[in-house]
């Protein structure tokens, strides 16, 4: 495998193809609710969207909650995750983990998924626990990692 690097989603120039990893992030969204996911990210100082890049390709996207509060504890948070399918897709998503728990100083990152987004985490090295639906009736799940 080669070298990766982890890069603010914004420094990501329009010659990389991101579509395809951005879109399972962010649930497959129709294009309003993409446009609105990024706008977020662009607008709020405390979110943060990465994309892993390996030979040009984005292989991940992670978006976390960067603000000055995350890592006081020694944890992160995760809002969106996805890495490429495929027999890389376990030490892809490891290593992305593992860069963004550096990037960010924690120990550990945290975050909740939805049921169509368990294998993202589940390929990520998290650990899943259940928490039952919500009022909407939709599954909700508790997804961790921890360093080491």
């Amino acid at each position: 495998m080669s070298e990766a690097q982890l890069i603010p989603f914004e420094d990501v120039g329009d010659e990389v193809p991101v579509g395809r990893v951005l879109s399972v992030a962010l649930g497959n969204p129709n294009w309003e609710d993409l446009e609105a996911a990024l706008s977020r990210y662009a607008g709020d100082p405390a979110l943060a969207l990465f994309a892993y890049l390996r030979d040009g390709e984005a292989v991940g996207i992670v978006g976390t909650e960067s603000g000055p509060t995350v890592g006081q504890d020694g944890a992160g948070v995760v809002h969106h995750l996805a890495v490429s399918p495929g027999p890389a897709a376990s030490a892809i998503g490891a290593a992305m983990i593992g860069a963004i728990a550096s990037r960010l100083g924690v120990q550990e990152l945290g975050g909740i998924a939805f049921t169509t987004e368990l294998a993202q985490f589940d390929a990520c090295g998290f650990a899943i626990e259940a928490l039952g639906a919500g009022e909407d009736g939709v599954e909700r799940f508790r997804c961790t990692w921890s360093a080491g």
